[in-house]
């Protein structure tokens, strides 16, 4: 905050203490002025430091602003200048509605100039505005000004009651037209000052209920509107006509449409929406940019009939990304639905893709030549057809034109993901044959696919030099050891890749690499590995140690083993028993590692969970660990380990640790581990049976 507001404050009110009434009042004039010049951004900022609560009616006011205004009401007040402390502070509550204390200063003023009834109608505001606020934002006032409130109101009621008369004992003659005459002049001067307390409390309603939308410059409007989703805007469009003509006048607002479970009813609504909002920018040379249109159906039947909607309504836009979820339709009923040749999926950067795959002829390069300059590409087959008649005149691709030579360039990312029991072949698989070199690819993920012969050498990898993260997962005939054999002998990442992930479908026979590991091309390749997945992989762990033995433990901070039926961890290497994997030389390797994975270790017991905790001086950088699934690991081990780290990092509690399925894991022990801060978060579902999840760890699907 600035410091010359502070100064002015501090040497302001030494001036009011000492009775220099004047100089205050200068003093605080002039830091109103200079923190009325301070911008919107500097003012949230000010208060974002000051750790004030920012309500919507206070965003834009400086957090010594009201402060100034009270001080400067004081210095008037003191100085006999009634009517101008009373104005200020009737701006004081127009721009910190909710404060208590403006309220009591303006009651008080009320009270000096003789207007009792105003101040009364004031206090009782002030508690009104108290109780909004604490509904509205569930922020209570201070309750000393409330307590204060409630004080001033008791005292004017008893000034206000007429005093009570002296009963006589003689009788008096009352004179009826006299005390009608008093009775009128009474009732006149209560309706003269409630006129008045009402004409001042519609003129301060009137300042703090403005229509922004219909008051502010089409141009700060937009700014405003800008936070606003696609939906959150077409709901303010009925409320009026200013709000329907206005909002529409900003048509690049509306980016972003997610049509998810549309029926017949729904996309005729949006239509019609859709086609005034951009009635007029259709008429301009360059096409409206939409910024994300996701689509879905809510029933199966309608689904490529809403879609062919969908698609001609938007075949002269651009679109930034595209999201497809259309499991009832196929790659070949996409190449009709969605048309070649408008100005839509060529603008598309971004395509994520749900559909079923037509096996019987490449459709997927016909629908794919729509969008030739795609960034990122994620399909999801969920299963495959074949029509019948295809079935008895073999697979031929007539009609099926060849993948255009400069398909998508700059293509950064690519992700196949297939349910492996109802598609049985390799979707892309011919698109990724016919690519040229793709430096730009930097993140590639495959998973439930069915490698071929000439797929499952992977040499189509070398078209790829600059990976930075590859993902194969559950694919069939796509071994680790074909993997390694290409790793083994050409330089195929550039030393780029930083997380490999190669997990198996099936266990084949074990994998024990070269024992002279830099005469190959494994450093050039695994040396900045920062992530290694192996889970259900067939390498044994002579072979993961002599893998590791190339990457730079510098970088290196995650590795999963679980499931792999050829790992046993013990302590030093057996030249006997290739299976054992070190864990004391890799821990005196690997200091720098945060994240461990054990799940489904079949040899993992509490003799293997001696040597991690022997480790534990090496272990103080670890933040996850997964042991779960494993049945043989007892709760002795797991306090053990976890007390034994934690004293370790010098009493700091690891962040995660998941023992889902370990049902040799007692419920007493897990609350134990939680009451002592051994752990900041502890997973532990006795009742889960699968370690994998979709979207989480896992592509596998299906």
């Amino acid at each position: 905050m600035s410091g010359s507001v502070d100064k002015a404050l501090t040497v302001g009110t030494s001036y009011f203490r000492n009775g220099q009434y004047r100089e205050a009042k200068l003093l605080f004039s002039k830091a109103i002025c200079v923190v009325n010049g301070y911008s919107a951004d500097e003012v949230s900022r000010f208060r974002a430091d000051s750790g004030l609560v920012t309500l919507p009616e206070t965003r834009h006011l400086h957090p010594k602003y009201t402060k100034l205004l009270d001080n400067l009401c004081a210095c008037y007040e003191k100085l006999d200048q009634c009517p101008k402390a009373l104005r200020i502070a009737d701006k004081m509550i127009q721009r910190d509605q909710f404060n208590m204390k403006c309220y009591i200063r303006r009651g008080k003023l009320l009270q000096k100039l003789g207007d009792d009834l105003a101040a009364y109608h004031n206090y009782k505001r002030a508690l009104n505005k108290s109780t909004e606020c604490s509904r509205k934002y569930d922020i209570d006032s201070p309750q000393r000004y409330i307590v204060m409130i409630n004080d001033q109101l008791t005292a004017i009621k008893q000034r206000l009651k007429p005093p009570a008369q002296a009963k006589s004992t003689k009788r008096q003659f009352i004179d009826p037209i006299q005390e009608h005459q008093t009775e009128l002049e009474q009732l006149k001067k209560v309706k003269l000052s409630s006129i008045k307390e009402v004409k001042q409390s519609q003129i301060m309603l009137a300042a703090e209920t403005v229509d922004f939308i219909a008051a502010l410059p089409i141009e700060v409007l937009a700014l405003v509107l800008q936070g606003f989703t696609t939906a959150e805007l077409i709901k303010l469009l009925p409320v009026s006509k200013t709000y329907y003509k206005r909002i529409l006048s900003l048509y690049f607002l509306f980016d972003e449409f997610n049509l998810d479970s549309l029926t017949t009813k729904s996309i005729r609504q949006f239509l019609s929406i859709f086609h005034r909002i951009f009635k007029r920018r259709l008429l301009l040379p360059q096409p409206p940019v939409l910024s994300t249109v996701k689509f879905s159906s809510k029933t199966a039947s309608e689904e490529e009939k809403l879609l062919e909607q969908l698609a001609q309504s938007l075949q002269f836009f651009a679109c930034h990304k595209l999201i497809l979820t259309v499991p009832n339709s196929n790659t070949y009923s996409l190449c009709k639905l969605l048309p070649d040749g408008d100005n839509f999926c060529p603008s598309v950067k971004e395509l994520s893709l749900m559909t079923s795959i037509r096996s019987d002829k490449p459709y997927e390069i016909k629908l794919l030549n729509r969008f030739p300059y795609l960034r990122k590409l994620e399909t999801v087959f969920d299963t495959s057809l074949v029509p019948i008649r295809s079935s008895f005149n073999g697979s031929n691709n007539n009609g099926i034109p060849d993948l255009i030579s400069n398909w998508s360039p700059q293509i950064e990312q690519i992700k196949i993901i297939c349910n492996k029991r109802k598609v049985q072949c390799f979707p892309l698989g011919a698109i990724i044959q016919k690519l040229t070199l793709r430096p730009q690819l930097a993140k590639l993920c495959v998973t439930g696919v069915t490698f071929n012969n000439e797929m499952a050498g992977f040499q189509w990898l070398l078209k790829f030099p600059n990976l930075q993260e590859l993902w194969f997962e559950d694919n069939s005939n796509g071994k680790l050891v074909n993997f390694l054999k290409l790793v083994r002998n050409e330089r195929v990442f550039n030393g780029q890749l930083k997380k490999l992930t190669f997990r198996e479908d099936m266990a084949n026979g074990a994998i024990e690499l070269d024992e002279n590991m830099e005469s190959f091309c494994y450093r050039e390749n695994f040396g900045k590995l920062t992530h290694l997945d192996l889970m259900s992989s067939c390498i044994n762990g002579t072979g993961l140690f002599r893998l590791l033995s190339v990457v730079s433990p510098e970088v290196f901070r995650s590795l999963n083993i679980g499931d792999c039926p050829y790992i046993q961890l013990h302590r030093l290497p057996d030249p006997m028993n290739t299976n054992i994997f070190p864990i004391l030389q890799f821990c005196h390797r690997f200091t720098g590692l945060q994240e461990l994975t054990l799940a489904l270790s079949g040899s993992l017991n509490d003799n293997s969970m001696t040597f991690l905790i022997e480790q534990v001086s090496n272990l103080t950088h670890l933040e996850k660990l997964d042991l779960s699934m494993n049945p043989w690991i007892s709760g002795v081990s797991i306090y053990e380990f976890t007390m034994k780290l934690f004293e370790a990092r010098n009493k700091i509690p690891l962040d995660y640790m998941c023992i889902d399925g370990c049902i040799a894991v007692s419920h007493i022990t897990v609350n134990t581990i939680k009451s002592r801060g051994f752990v900041s978060q502890l997973g532990c579902v006795y009742e889960r049976e699968v370690w994998k999840r979709f979207g989480l760890n896992s592509y596998k699907y299906g």
